[in-house]
């Protein structure tokens, strides 16, 4: 990753296209601290597919000429969304970041008391990276069991449910006493195996199953937290600041009204047919006749094996052959599970490295 980005901004520069580019990085989500995870969100709580800091609060940065300089060198503290980098985008390109195709889609959906497309979320932080304007921001919608909302000085975040990876982990993270402990003692195990979309459970035991993947439950009331000053939320307000809790839950429970989530249809076979037809690279199946480049000429042998592969997709794809193959698994699964997961992980002799002074 480091050598492609470096390669990136060479070719930017060397093109004289440096100095009216603003570059963004960012992380999609914490890492993952599961098996076979390797990451490290220390100090704080959680990772990957929580909703603890450690899942949900991602690093970024901004570089480029078009950095306006009053931002440079300095740290943004604003409530930053992902949906929000479209909506900045948009501002700095001079584009209106309306979805105007939704807005007239929903004429048709009204007429027939259909459910309407929602507006775009993001909204613009260009102002308040330029030094303009306060951060936009006072809230971020974090899933259907979070939300994070902004007082005066205070950070306040509602956690409800149960949440896997529910723990902290240490500055030396995953070590080498994780695969000697077995498995779920140093590091839990994935929370969401499936196999064709059937989920394996870690154990038939659902009190050992929520041992193992490090789960809290904090219950529809919720878990509270000022993760402002108390950002590794180990300081669970929830009986200090009982009225607020309730009115975090109430509101989270309103913004879920607005979750966009339709029917999606059933799986289909053109995504691995494009995927195949992209040389083995998955992405957008539907109305994309234009929108890839040509993949170079595959060999014979590539063309044999993607052929085989397709002719065993569209086989498991088949309701009977798909429902054997699950159950197959399932049976499998029951009866190699503990064996396989101390398979997924090992621990390499320490190497000494000579250090230098410097």
């Amino acid at each position: 990753m480091d050598d492609t980005v470096a390669a990136l901004v060479g070719a930017l520069k060397e093109r004289g296209m440096w100095s009216s580019t603003l570059f963004a990085f960012a992380s999609d989500n914490g890492g993952p601290i599961y098996r076979p995870g390797g990451a490290n969100n220390h100090p704080l709580k959680g990772g990957k597919y929580s909703d603890w800091e450690g899942g949900v609060r991602a690093n970024a940065f901004l570089a480029g000429g078009a950095l306006p300089p009053a931002a440079a060198g300095k740290a943004y503290d604003g409530l930053f969304s992902v949906a929000d980098w479209y909506s900045t985008f948009c501002e700095l390109a001079g584009e209106d970041p309306a979805d105007l195709e939704a807005q007239q889609a929903n004429t048709w959906l009204r007429a027939r008391r259909l459910p309407q497309l929602p507006p775009v979320d993001g909204v613009s932080h260009w102002a308040a990276l330029s030094g303009r304007s306060a951060p936009p921001r006072s809230e971020v919608h974090l899933s259907a069991q979070a939300l994070l909302v902004a007082r005066g000085r205070a950070l306040y975040k509602i956690v409800t449910g149960e949440q896997p990876y529910s723990r902290w982990t240490g500055s030396v993270y995953p070590n080498c006493s994780a695969p000697a402990a077995g498995p779920g003692v140093q590091q839990p195990l994935f929370a969401d195996l499936r196999v064709l979309g059937r989920r394996l459970s870690v154990s038939a035991d659902p009190h050992e199953e929520a041992a193992l993947t490090w789960q809290q439950d904090c219950g529809a009331a919720g878990c509270l937290f000022d993760v402002a000053s108390d950002p590794s939320e180990h300081a669970d307000l929830s009986d200090a600041l009982p009225a607020l809790r309730a009115e975090l839950a109430a509101l989270l429970t309103d913004r879920n009204r607005g979750n966009f989530a339709p029917r999606r249809g059933i799986s289909s076979l053109r995504a691995c047919a494009e995927g195949v037809r992209n040389g083995g690279y998955y992405g957008p199946f539907v109305d994309v006749a234009s929108a890839y480049s040509p993949s170079p000429p595959a060999t014979a042998a590539q063309r044999e094996r993607d052929a085989a592969y397709l002719l065993r997709v569209a086989a498991l794809s088949e309701p009977p052959a798909k429902r054997a193959f699950q159950a197959f698994y399932e049976t499998l699964w029951a009866a190699t599970r503990n064996a396989s997961w101390r398979k997924l992980d090992s621990c390499l002799p320490q190497l000494d490295l000579p250090v230098t002074a410097t």
